[in-house]
């Protein structure tokens, strides 16, 4: 990922989530946005993420917490896990 630059004149490196993780990807949009492509989460484009809940927005994909959860409880077989929640 990229840092911040040491002095203002330093370019920051473009970083494509698309290529790092596998739950976000490039996806051809249609209609007028104005845009041809962008990048998605689940296939929720971050586009009308941003335009419906402002920026910054942190996204987290479901699809992603979903694996972590059962990588989790597979490795910690036959431990029971239990969450509460107020």
């Amino acid at each position: 990922m990229s840092s911040a630059p040491a002095n203002s004149s330093q370019k920051l490196s473009f970083v494509d989530p698309a290529s790092f993780t596998p739950y976000f990807s490039w996806k051809t949009l249609t209609g007028n946005s104005g845009h041809e492509a962008a990048v998605c989460c689940d296939g929720v484009s971050l586009l009308d993420i941003a335009d419906r809940f402002g920026t910054p927005t942190y996204v987290y994909s479901r699809s992603a917490i979903e694996d972590a959860y059962r990588e989790l409880i597979s490795g910690l077989a036959p431990c029971l896990i239990c969450f509460a929640s107020r």
